[in-house]
């Protein structure tokens, strides 16, 4: 099942003295980057926790938001920030209603409350037990990135059928373009020669008629219209990442109707052409949403 490059995930646990959240949203990008917060003594996590990710997300940014209060993971000393907590109160007490601001508010502050241990030689424990709420975390967001996949997985059917019966629709009026212009050829040589001795032979209208047709001949590119059709379907049903050889056939695509659109010397022919070039444009905004 193809997933979105778009989703979000958020898990919290608690520990004997403090707890942590983890938040996780991704969205579009061509390729995979993971943006970390932490908290200031959590900072040697990051590396770990981008690897994680990695394990489940091949493309999009992925922003994650850890947040920590009081102690956690084991911490076995609480360091209360005194002196900072009196500042804030003190500047807290010069605003209007400031003196109303709690204790608690005041320890919620970042940079309040520290750990004694959290040091190098702390990380390990920490991270067991951080480790754990990123993984909830992620995986609440993959799930949320399969969901708006098979959405997504959805509208690209759709719209896939869609251009398969505009394409079949450029088939059938390919061969009367040429018929077309045969006509509108004879009639305008007989308008022109009218009332001269002048005329035109059979064999000549004939090859200006087959030079048109040679000219004008989309037949392969309605071949391989319909081969990027069915290898879209086909990547729809595969269960890995599909979204760059996806963009790689809509690319394919467009370059198929443009030189269609280039040889359509007919106005109906024309007018299926285009319709087909403004659903390759949908499927190509929908794809960009495929991981």
């Amino acid at each position: 099942m193809i997933q979105s490059m778009t989703g979000y995930g958020r898990a919290h646990r608690e520990g004997e003295s403090g707890g942590v959240t983890v938040e996780m949203k991704s969205v579009n990008n061509r390729f995979l980057k993971v943006s970390v917060r932490l908290p200031e003594s959590w900072e040697p996590l990051g590396s770990a926790i981008e690897n994680v990710v990695k394990e489940k997300a091949s493309r999009g940014t992925v922003y994650v938001n850890v947040r920590k209060q009081g102690a956690f993971a084991g911490a076995k000393e609480l360091i209360i920030h005194r002196a900072a907590i009196e500042e804030c109160r003190r500047q807290f007490a010069e605003i209007e209603g400031g003196d109303e601001v709690t204790l608690g508010e005041l320890l919620s502050l970042p940079g309040m409350v520290g750990v004694a241990d959290e040091g190098a030689g702390g990380m390990d424990e920490v991270w067991k037990e951080v480790e754990a709420v990123v993984r909830e975390a992620l995986d609440e967001m993959i799930r949320m990135r399969r969901r708006e996949g098979e959405h997504l997985k959805g509208v690209l059917l759709r719209e896939t059928q869609g251009l398969r019966e505009m394409v079949n629709g450029i088939r059938e009026r390919a061969p009367e373009m040429v018929k077309s212009y045969r006509d509108r050829l004879t009639a305008r040589v007989k308008e022109l020669l009218e009332g001269s001795a002048a005329s035109l032979s059979a064999p000549d209208l004939a090859r200006e008629v087959a030079i048109f047709a040679e000219r004008s001949d989309i037949r392969e590119e309605i071949d391989r219209m319909d081969s990027h059709l069915a290898q879209l379907a086909a990547l729809l049903e595969k269960d890995e990442p599909v979204g760059r050889p996806l963009e790689f056939l809509i690319q394919e695509m467009f370059r198929e109707a443009n030189t269609m659109g280039s040889k359509a010397a007919d106005v109906e022919l024309g007018t299926l052409v285009l319709d087909a070039k403004a659903a390759v444009d949908r499927l190509k905004e929908q794809v960009m949403n495929v991981e």
